[in-house]
C-alpha cells in the first residue's frame, strides 16, 4: 500500500489498539507512532517529504505539544498537503468539535475508543 499511517497520542493502551485495529482492517502493517505532537513534528520536520501520503490519527489533549499546536505548526511547515487528519478525541467539550469541523485541514473529529466498524467507514480514503 502506497500510504503511510500515523497515530499521535499520549496513551500506550490506545495507541496498541488502535494499531491492531488498523492491522485487522489492513490498512497498514506497522503504523508510526508518537507519544505528542512535539516529536511528531520533530520527526515530519526532519523528513521533510511534503509529497507523501499519510493518514494521521491525532489526540487533541496531550503533554508537550496538543493536537491544535501540532496542527499550527505542520501548516506553518506546509506539512499537511497529502494527508489525511483525524482528531481523536474523548472531549465532550464542544469547542473542541466546533473548532475540528471548522479547519479544513482536518476531515473528521472521532471519539475515542475508535471500532473496527467506524474505521472501515473511513478506510474509502485509503483505496
Amino acid at each position: 500500500m502506497n500510504i503511510e499511517v500515523v497515530i499521535i497520542d499520549d496513551d500506550k493502551i490506545l495507541r496498541k489498539i488502535l494499531t491492531r485495529i488498523i492491522q485487522i482492517c489492513d490498512i497498514a502493517e506497522k503504523p508510526l507512532q508518537f507519544e505528542n505532537g512535539a516529536d511528531a513534528l520533530d520527526f515530519f520536520v526532519k523528513e521533510n517529504d511534503k509529497f507523501k501520503r499519510r493518514i494521521i490519527f491525532l489526540d487533541i489533549n496531550m503533554p508537550k505539544m496538543d493536537g491544535w499546536e501540532f496542527i499550527e505548526k505542520m501548516d506553518k511547515h506546509q506539512l499537511l498537503h497529502n494527508q489525511e487528519l483525524f482528531l481523536l478525541t474523548s472531549s465532550i467539550d464542544k469547542l473542541d468539535h466546533v473548532r475540528a469541523e471548522q479547519n479544513p485541514l482536518i476531515k473528521e473529529i472521532l471519539i475515542k475508543p475508535l471500532t473496527i466498524d467506524k474505521l472501515k467507514s473511513l478506510s474509502f480514503l485509503v483505496h
